[in-house]
């Protein structure tokens, strides 16, 4: 009989999975999607689990959070600062545009 590989990482929320990892193939576009860029989500709250046996769930899991918050972060910031160019009356219409136009892009 074969053994099952056992290689995969979950990712949850108040019990529901939100992401399985391949270990042997990460696709960590995932976490990029449905963690780091959804604010609904409170990184706080989620967990890891793992069927890889002696996985570093703590350490993975705390570089999700880790890195899940200095990116949002980043994009506020990054947010904030559009704004408040576009709010200044001292810029040139190009420039305003400009920044119009990337913030639509931002909040698509």
């Amino acid at each position: 009989m074969k053994q099952e590989i056992k290689n995969k990482v979950y990712i949850s929320l108040e019990g529901e999975i939100l992401i399985t990892i391949n270990a042997d193939s990460p696709d960590l576009s995932e976490v990029i999607e449905k963690i780091i860029l959804d604010l609904s989500i409170d990184v706080d709250k989620i967990t890891c689990e793992s069927d890889i046996e002696n996985f570093d769930k703590e350490g993975f899991l705390t570089i999700i959070v880790e890195t899940s918050k200095e990116i949002r972060e980043l994009i506020q910031t990054n947010e904030d600062d559009i704004k408040s160019i576009l709010d200044s009356e001292e810029q040139d219409e190009s420039a305003i545009e400009y920044y119009k136009k990337l913030n639509e892009e931002n909040e698509k």
